[in-house]
C-alpha cells in the first residue's frame, strides 16, 4: 500500500461509540479498523457477503435428496400443526 494519509470525515456518534468498543474489545487502533472495514468494503468481499454466497452455495448449489413421495409430504404437511 502506498503511504497513509490523513482524512478528515464526519461518524454518526453511536457507530463511532461502537467503533471505540471494538476497537478496546480488540487492541487495535480505530485507523486500522476503519482501514480494514474500507478495504473489505472496496473489494466487495464484507463479511455478509461471503455468508450468502456459502448459503446459495449450501441450498441452491447441492440439490437436496429427496424423492417424489417425501418432497410431496413436505409440500402437504401443515406447519401450524406441530
Amino acid at each position: 500500500m502506498n503511504a497513509k494519509r490523513k482524512v478528515g470525515t464526519l461518524i454518526d456518534g453511536e457507530i463511532l461509540r461502537l467503533l471505540k468498543r471494538k476497537a478496546v474489545d480488540e487492541g487495535r487502533s480505530l485507523s486500522d479498523l476503519l482501514q480494514d472495514a474500507l478495504v473489505k468494503y472496496l473489494a466487495g468481499g464484507s463479511a455478509d457477503q461471503e455468508k450468502r454466497e456459502a448459503a446459495y452455495q449450501v441450498y441452491c448449489e447441492r440439490p437436496f435428496k429427496l424423492d417424489a413421495a417425501q418432497f410431496k409430504d413436505i409440500l402437504e404437511a401443515d406447519a401450524w400443526d406441530q
